[in-house]
C-alpha cells in the first residue's frame, strides 16, 4: 500500500458513484499539444474519451495558476508533458526522498509501468471537466444537477478509478496574486487534500503518490505528507466546501476502514486506520474500553494483544490512537514498552524506533509521552541510524515531557549522527525549532555521518512544510553558519562516492535526482541545498543573510548550477541575476 508503483489496472471494490462520465485523453494525444485545450476543445477535436474497465488512467492533481484559469501561461502543463515524456522514455526516475531512501523504502516502477503509462490515459481537469473556466472561484453545490456540478462531484470516484495518481507540483507563480505556488502550497489545498484522500482511502492495493517537482524529478511521496495531511485544516476559497469535503472524507475513512477489516493481510493497515480514524477526521481522540478495542483492533484477548507478533501490536495500536488507558492496561499485560518497530516503514515507522519513538512521530499529546517513560519507556533508545526520541518531536509540548525526563540535547550517534535540533527541522515545526533553541541546542553542530546541520534540514526538507522559511530564519538569528559545508561520513561519505562515481560515467544532469543529491552533498553549503529544491524564498533569505552565492560544492558545482541541473530555471535566474551584479 505504500510501496511507489502504478502496476497494471487491477480489480478495485468501488465505493464512489460517479454522477457523471469520466473523460480523459490519451498520454500520447496530450505529449504531442502545445498548450493546454478545454474539455470542449477536445470534445469537438474527437480527443476526448469515456473511461471504461481496463483503461490505464492516472489522475492529476494540482493546484490553479489563475482565479479563472488553471494554468494561464501553460507552465504547469509543460512541466507535466515533459515529467510524462520523461517517465514513459526511463529518464526521469520516480524516487524517494532522503530519510525514505536511507531505510530501504520499497519503490517499483518497471519497463511495463512505462508501457502501460504510454499506453495511458489522462484524468486532468482542464482537459476532463465540462465548463472547468466556471468552477474557479465558485464552491461547489452537491445539489447542483448541471453537467459541470456532477462531475466535479464525481471526483472521488474519479481518483478511485484511476491506476496512477500525480500530484503536480514544480515551484511557480500565480499569475494573478503573484504569490509562489509549489508542493507546500499544493499540499495546504483544501481540495487537494480531498483528491489526496481519496487517493489513500481508495481500495487499491496501492495507493502511493508520485509527486512531480519538475521536470526531471519525481518523488513518491514522504508518509507525513501523505497520512498526517488532513481535509479539515486546509485552505478553502470557499470556507461551505470545508464541512462538506469533510464529510465525505470521513465517509471515504470508514469504507476503507471496512474493506481492509476484511483482507487479513492488510491487517497491519486496518489497524493503523482505526488507530488514526477520529484525528484525522477532524475528531477528539476516542477512549477505548478494552472489550471495545479488542473488538475493532481484532485482538482476541488483552494478554493477546499484550504479547502479539504481528508489526502492529496492540502498544503500537494504543499508542497511535493516543489512549493512556489501554497503553496503561497493555503494559500491565506484560506489553514491551520498548519493543522495537520493523515491518511498518511505508507508514513511516521506521526498523529500530521504540512506541516512545511512534507517539513523537505520530504527534501525540504530552501525557501520552509521559505515560510511556513513567511507564519505563527508554528514554536514551535510538533506532538503528542513531536517532533518538527528540529527534522525532513534533511540539513544544513533547519537548518539555523529554527534556524533563532527561533525554540527551546534543548525542548525536553513528551511523546518521544528526542531531535532534537536526532532526526537528526535518519533520516539525517552529514551535518544535524555538523550544529546543530555549533548550541551548547548538546550531552549528560537529559534521558526521549523515553530514548536514540544521540549517541544511530546514533547507532540504522545505517541500512540504510550509513553516520551512521560518525555521531557517530563526536558525540564522541564533547565528547558524549560513555558508557551512556538508561532511558526510562513513556510510553516507560511501553513499556520496558511489554516487560521484555514477554522475561521472553518465552524466551529472542525466542522471537520477537521488543520485545528483548524493553526488553533490560533501561540501553543499545550505544555499546549496536551497538552489537545488528550487526554493526562491529560502534561496532570497539565504542570500540577504550573507550566503556566498558561488560558494562550490565538493565537485565544484555552484547553487545555480545544481538549481538548473535539478530542473528549477526561476531559481537559475535568480543566482545567475546574483551573480552577475
Amino acid at each position: 500500500m505504500g510501496a511507489c508503483s502504478s502496476g497494471q489496472s487491477d480489480e478495485v471494490e468501488l465505493v464512489h458513484e460517479m454522477r457523471y462520465p469520466m473523460y480523459v485523453v490519451k498520454v500520447t494525444d496530450f505529449l504531442d499539444m502545445e498548450g493546454g485545450m478545454t474539455h470542449q476543445e477536445l470534445k469537438a477535436a474527437g480527443k476526448l474519451y469515456q473511461w471504461v474497465p481496463g483503461m490505464f488512467a492516472v489522475f492529476v492533481s494540482h493546484q490553479w495558476l489563475g482565479h479563472v484559469h488553471p494554468d494561464p501561461l501553460g507552465e504547469q502543463l509543460q512541466v507535466l508533458r515533459d515529467g510524462l515524456r520523461g517517465l514513459v522514455e526511463g529518464s526521469l526516475k520516480v524516487e524517494h526522498n532522503f530519510v525514505a531512501t536511507i531505510y530501504g523504502v520499497s519503490l517499483d516502477w518497471s519497463e511495463s509501468k512505462r508501457e502501460a503509462l504510454h499506453q495511458g490515459y489522462l484524468f486532468l481537469d482542464l482537459c476532463s471537466l465540462p465548463q472547468i473556466l466556471d468552477l474557479g472561484t465558485g464552491s461547489v453545490d452537491f445539489t447542483n444537477t448541471s453537467d459541470a456540478s456532477l462531475a466535479v462531484q464525481s471526483i472521488p470516484a474519479y481518483v478511485e478509478r484511476c491506476d496512477l495518481f500525480i500530484a503536480l507540483a514544480p515551484e511557480l507563480t500565480h499569475a494573478d496574486s503573484g504569490a509562489h505556488c509549489n508542493y507546500t502550497t499544493w499540499l495546504t489545498r483544501g481540495w487537494c487534500r480531498a483528491e489526496l484522500w481519496y487517493r489513500t482511502l481508495s481500495n487499491r492495493k496501492n495507493t502511493s503518490v508520485i509527486v512531480m517537482l519538475s521536470a526531471v524529478e519525481a518523488e513518491c511521496m514522504f508518509y507525513q505528507n501523505k497520512y498526517q495531511t488532513r481535509i479539515v485544516d486546509g485552505q478553502f476559497t470557499v470556507e461551505e466546501d470545508r464541512a462538506v469535503l469533510t464529510r465525505l472524507g470521513e465517509e471515504a475513512t470508514d469504507k476503507k476502514i471496512k474493506h481492509l477489516r476484511s483482507r487479513p493481510d492488510d491487517l497491519h493497515w486496518y489497524r493503523y486506520f482505526v488507530a488514526l480514524r477520529n484525528r484525522w477526521v477532524g475528531q477528539p481522540n476516542r477512549t477505548w474500553t478494552v472489550p471495545d478495542f479488542l473488538e475493532h483492533f481484532m485482538f482476541d484477548s488483552l494478554a493477546d494483544a499484550a504479547i502479539d507478533g504481528s508489526h502492529m501490536f496492540g502498544l503500537l495500536c494504543a499508542v497511535v490512537a493516543g489512549d493512556c488507558s489501554m497503553v496503561r492496561a497493555l503494559v500491565s499485560a506484560q506489553a514491551d514498552v520498548n519493543r522495537q518497530v520493523s515491518g511498518l516503514a511505508d507508514m513511516g515507522f521506521y526498523p529500530g524506533i521504540t512506541p516512545l519513538m511512534v507517539a513523537a512521530i505520530s504527534e501525540q499529546s504530552g501525557p501520552v509521552m509521559s505515560t510511556l517513560l513513567e511507564l519505563k519507556a527508554d528514554i536514551h533508545a535510538r533506532s538503528w541510524m542513531g536517532v533518538n526520541s527528540l529527534f522525532l518531536a513534533r511540539s513544544a509540548e513533547q519537548v518539555a515531557v523529554l527534556l524533563e525526563a532527561k533525554v540527551d540535547l546534543e548525542g548525536a550517534a553513528l551511523p546518521a549522527h544528526l542531531t535532534p535540533l537536526t532532526g526537528v527541522n526535518i519533520y516539525s515545526n517552529v514551535e518544535t525549532v524555538v523550544a529546543l533553541l530555549e533548550a541551548r541546542c547548538d546550531p552549528n553542530p560537529e559534521l558526521a555521518g549523515a553530514g548536514f546541520g540544521p540549517l541544511h534540514a530546514a533547507g532540504l526538507f522545505s517541500r512540504g512544510n510550509p513553516e520551512a522559511l521560518d525555521m531557517a530564519r530563526l536558525l540564522i538569528m541564533q547565528r547558524a553558519d549560513v555558508n557551512v559545508p556538508a561532511r558526510p561520513t562513513m556510510l553516507f561519505g560511501l553513499i556520496c562516492g558511489l554516487s560521484q562515481s555514477r554522475a561521472n560515467l553518465c552524466g551529472f544532469d542525466a542522471c537520477p535526482a537521488r543520485t545528483r543529491f548524493f553526488a553533490s552533498l560533501p561540501g553543499l553549503t545550505p544555499l546549496g541545498i536551497a538552489a537545488s529544491v528550487g526554493s526562491e524564498t529560502l534561496v532570497n533569505l539565504l542570500l540577504e543573510h550573507r550566503a556566498e552565492p558561488e560558494q562550490p560544492n565538493g565537485r565544484g558545482d555552484v547553487p545555480r548550477y545544481l538549481a538548473l541541473a535539478n530542473g528549477h530555471k526561476h531559481v537559475y535566474a535568480l543566482l545567475e541575476d546574483t551573480f552577475s551584479i
